[in-house]
C-alpha cells in the first residue's frame, strides 16, 4: 500500500482523519505545519535492515526485486540501502522538539519552526515540510515528508527526511531519502514496501 504524501495549510487535519478512521491517503496534497505527524520514536530503517536475522529474512525480497530489474540481489540492496542511509540512528518528535540519535548513541535535540512547504521534482512529485531550528548543535535545516501510516501494520509505516546547515536549497537538490520507521517494524513490512 503505497500512501500519498499529502499538503495543507491546517496541522489539526491528519490526525482528524486518523480520528475519524480515514487514511491519511484519502486525501492528496497535505503539508503539516508542526510536528504532530511525526511525534514519537522513530528508527533507522537501515539500522535495522543491517540486523543479521532481518538482512536474512529479507534475502528472498533482495532477489525478487534484483531480479526485476536486472541486477543482482546485493547490488539492489546496495542500492536501496545507500538511498536510505543516514548517520542518525533514531529520532524522538515531541511537540516542537526533535532529538536525533547519531550513531555513536549521542544526542541532539533542537526546537524547531515550520516555515514552509516545498515540492520537489524528479522521478515523482515529493512535498516535504521545512522546519529550522536556532539550537546550538541543532541541524538548522530539517525537512520532512508525510509519514506513511499503515493502519493494518502490513506495510511500513515510515518517513523520509533531509538535514543540514546549509539552508533549504542543497536538501531540495538531494538524491538521497534517509529513512525513519517504526521500532517494531519487521522484515515482512520491509518485503511488503520493497514489492511497491
Amino acid at each position: 500500500m503505497l500512501l500519498r504524501h499529502i499538503q495543507c495549510s491546517w496541522s489539526f487535519i491528519p490526525a482528524v482523519l486518523v480520528a475519524a478512521g480515514l487514511s491519511l491517503s484519502a486525501v492528496a496534497g497535505v503539508h503539516a505545519e508542526d510536528l504532530t505527524p511525526w511525534k514519537g520514536s522513530w528508527v533507522s530503517a537501515v539500522s535495522l535492515l543491517n540486523i543479521p536475522a532481518v538482512d536474512s529474512d529479507l534475502q528472498a525480497a533482495y532477489e525478487l526485486q534484483g531480479k526485476k530489474d536486472g541486477i543482482t540481489a546485493q547490488e539492489w540492496k546496495t542500492t536501496k540501502l545507500s538511498k536510505w542511509n543516514t548517520a542518525i540512528k533514531g529520532m524522538t518528535v515531541d511537540d516542537n522538539t526533535i532529538t536525533f540519535t547519531l550513531g555513536d548513541g549521542s544526542q541532539v535535540t533542537g526546537k524547531y519552526t515550520y516555515v514552509g512547504a516545498v515540492t520537489t521534482h524528479g522521478e515523482h512529485e515529493l512535498q516535504w515540510s521545512k522546519f529550522t531550528s536556532e539550537d546550538e548543535g541543532a541541524w538548522r535545516a530539517v525537512m520532512l515528508m508525510q509519514p506513511e501510516i499503515s493502519e493494518d501494520h502490513t506495510a511500513l509505516t515510515h518517513f523520509h527526511f533531509r538535514y543540514g546547515n546549509d539552508g533549504f536549497e542543497p536538501l531540495q537538490d538531494a538524491t538521497v531519502f534517509p529513512t525513519m520507521v517504526a521500532p517494531d517494524t519487521t522484515a515482512a513490512q520491509f518485503a511488503a514496501d520493497f514489492a511497491e
